[in-house]
């Protein structure tokens, strides 16, 4: 796909966003479940400026590094911390679509911010379901990359719920799933925090009690209405 400057400066813009202290990189608005943002409610809000990527644009590595390149140049220099090397706290793949779509992009991407500044922690915001999509093990890709941590949406204790929620599109997703995606992630060595958006109907303890049980962290994602259109929050 070629795009003209103009339309590469639009696309840019949607490539990476700010949430409190770090990047995130948006690789693609496709998603084979139930958007992670969408999940949030009607009334979501991001906390900073956020657009999806402009409709057919799916950048490669080197575009999303050079995106990042750039806003790391203007990053205020307070956000550093003991351990990252300038700008921000973190790099977080996220977005509105699921990155593990783009496994290749996301791999070399990864590996490319890595080799560029090493000491900078990078996350994977996902749904769980990129074993299934692929239909192998793409955790030791992941953790080979250099990602070293994972956010996953696990956003329910019972597989009817899970499936209601997230309405998966691969065959074969479900909760279980997730729940195996997340295990072996621990197994593996990865940080893994799994999250629950705190929808009507969704019990949090239940989700927090299955996400410690795997050895994960947990986090519950506040819930907004359509009234709450004012409501602000963030991935």
């Amino acid at each position: 796909m070629v795009l003209s400057a103009a339309r590469m400066a639009d696309s840019a813009a949607g490539l990476v966003y700010i949430v409190h202290k770090s990047l995130y990189v948006a690789l693609t608005n496709k998603s084979n479940s139930t958007p992670l943002p969408v999940t949030r409610g009607p009334g979501f809000k991001m906390s900073s400026p956020f657009s999806p990527l402009p409709d057919g644009f799916e950048p490669n590595s080197k575009q999303i590094f050079v995106a990042v390149d750039a806003a790391w140049k203007k990053a205020d220099t307070g956000y550093q911390k003991a351990g990252t090397q300038a700008g921000y706290e973190s790099i977080v793949f996220a977005g509105l679509g699921e990155p593990t779509l783009k496994l290749d992009v996301l791999l070399d991407t990864a590996r490319t911010l890595k080799a560029w500044r090493a000491n900078v922690p990078l996350r994977l915001n996902t749904n769980g379901l990129g074993n299934v999509h692929w239909k192998r093990d793409i955790i030791g890709d992941l953790k080979t990359s250099g990602i070293e941590s994972v956010t996953i949406a696990l956003n329910a204790a019972s597989p009817a719920e899970y499936l209601e929620i997230m309405k998966p599109t691969d065959g074969g997703a479900s909760l279980e799933e997730v729940c195996d995606f997340a295990a072996a992630c621990v197994e593996q060595g990865l940080s893994v925090e799994c999250t629950a958006v705190e929808a009507p109907g969704v019990n949090i303890q239940e989700v927090s009690a299955l996400a410690k049980s795997m050895g994960c962290s947990f986090r519950s994602r506040s819930f907004h209405p359509a009234q709450e259109d004012s409501a602000k929050s963030h991935l």
